[in-house]
């Protein structure tokens, strides 16, 4: 009998059939639109002839968008997530193809996704698997934070329609995000620096005496800013872990770190020039080879200042070592601006998470780069 057989030994076509009678939400390796929906001729696509993405409705052009990034990473994920739900909500909700969409739908859009009801058809467990009969676009109600999200992510993909000629118009660049969207923003970019604070915290940095505690201290700054990574990715990065490539265009090495983040998943991050340089001059001081290649794979990249070079600092006492900084960043400004002076004391290690995020994004880097650095 059907219920006493375990989902894992029921075939995809099976799942798929029950799923199908419960009702047509899908994800979208196993949703079928019907052709009137599928975009093949929505109201808001451009001229045809056109057309750079190869992709004759919405669900394949949402599949090209997916392919410009490393596949079933944390980023595409999360991609395929937020366009799944505005697909799903076009079809299902408003009986209109994603390419038919306009400014009015986009608001109402974005009122769903705080309250996606009904919540049968809309809302299932959490942990339900993608080829599960229990599976659904949502979780629960998405938060001002989470909405304010996947605004940003859906305008980009919106807007890489229409830079491939899919799409003739982006509707969410006509849509203004919510109070709520908006304050949660702001939470986001209080908690950085801004570019002023920031040249200043450098300008402290290079300052200091050019011994092992300042070498340290410009390493670790340039570094959490360069790469935007997690506390404890920054206390556990190995020298082994440091790839050089050749750069085509000009004749020079750039490197890359391999970071493990949460649940394990593994990512290459860039590591700037100005980074490599203040790691090759703190390495020195640490009586070690300049070239990371020399050195043993498993020296740290962050060391603590007693003991050996080889001595990896723990999470806490990096903390502790940023939270240092930027209180002795802080005390010279206590006299001509106590307000930034308070910022620096306030901030922390995270703080140049956000700041390097918020950095990047003003100054016009695709917003799946720099969440590829985030997962």
């Amino acid at each position: 009998m059907r219920a006493g057989t375990p989902l894992r030994l029921l075939s995809r076509q099976t799942l798929q059939l029950e799923r199908l009678a419960i009702g047509p939400i899908a994800p979208l390796e196993s949703l079928s639109l019907p052709l009137a929906l599928d975009g093949s001729a929505g109201s808001n696509r451009a001229d045809l002839s056109r057309n750079q993405t190869g992709a004759g409705n919405d669900l394949a052009a949402i599949h090209a968008w997916l392919a410009m990034r490393p596949a079933d990473s944390h980023t595409w994920r999360s991609y395929r997530t937020h366009a799944e739900r505005l697909l799903l909500w076009a079809v299902f909700q408003k009986r209109k193809p994603l390419s038919s969409l306009n400014v009015v739908d986009i608001a109402e859009f974005m009122d769903f996704l705080a309250d996606p009801a009904p919540a049968a058809m809309w809302v299932g467990p959490r942990t339900a698997e993608r080829w599960s009969p229990a599976w659904r676009p949502f979780a629960g109600p998405l938060s001002a934070s989470s909405r304010a999200t996947a605004r940003m992510i859906l305008k980009s993909l919106c807007g890489w329609l229409v830079e491939m000629r899919y799409l003739d118009f982006n509707p969410f660049k006509g849509s203004k995000a919510s109070g709520e969207e908006k304050e949660a923003r702001h939470i986001q970019t209080s908690r950085s620096l801004t570019a002023a604070q920031w040249a200043y915290m450098v300008d402290h940095v290079l300052a200091r005496p050019a011994d092992l505690t300042g070498s340290r201290a410009r390493f670790i700054l340039l570094f959490a800013y360069g790469t935007g990574l997690r506390r404890a990715e920054l206390a556990g990065a190995v020298v082994g872990a440091l790839t050089p490539h050749q750069v085509d265009h000009a004749l020079g090495t750039s490197w890359v770190l391999t970071v493990t983040g949460k649940g394990g998943k593994k990512r290459d991050v860039p590591m700037p020039k100005l980074v490599m340089q203040a790691l090759r001059a703190y390495l020195l001081l640490r009586g070690l080879p300049t070239d990371p290649e020399q050195c043993p794979p498993e020296t740290p990249l962050i060391a603590r200042l007693s003991g050996t070079g080889n001595t990896a600092i723990k999470a806490p006492a990096l903390a502790h070592a940023f939270k240092e900084l930027f209180a002795a960043a802080a005390a010279p400004l206590r006299a001509s601006d106590p307000h930034a002076a308070n910022r620096l004391q306030r901030a922390s290690t995270h703080w140049l998470r956000h700041t390097y995020g918020t950095h990047a994004t003003a100054a016009g880097v695709p917003i799946d780069v720099t969440k590829d650095n985030f997962e």
